[in-house]
């Protein structure tokens, strides 16, 4: 695997632009932040907060965006 690639959680394209996106944005802000903006309980864990963040994405698009997601939180 390509240093870009590995960088982008494995994935490519707009794929690897989504898992970049998703990781800085779910890494910008305290996991009780996120789990509030989308709804859930505080104490929401971190496959929660992923989860509903990727909901918003159509198809093929929610698993980049889900495990970028948790990347930023720091599960990776």
């Amino acid at each position: 695997m390509e240093a870009q690639e590995k960088a982008r959680g494995g994935w490519s394209g707009v794929d690897g632009d989504n898992y970049e996106i998703a990781k800085a944005s779910c890494g910008a802000f305290p996991k009780e932040q996120l789990a509030s903006e989308y709804g859930l309980s505080s104490s929401a864990d971190e496959f929660e907060i992923a989860e509903a963040y990727s909901h918003e994405f159509v198809g093929r698009f929610q698993q980049a965006n889900f495990e970028g997601c948790l990347a930023g939180m720091g599960i990776e």
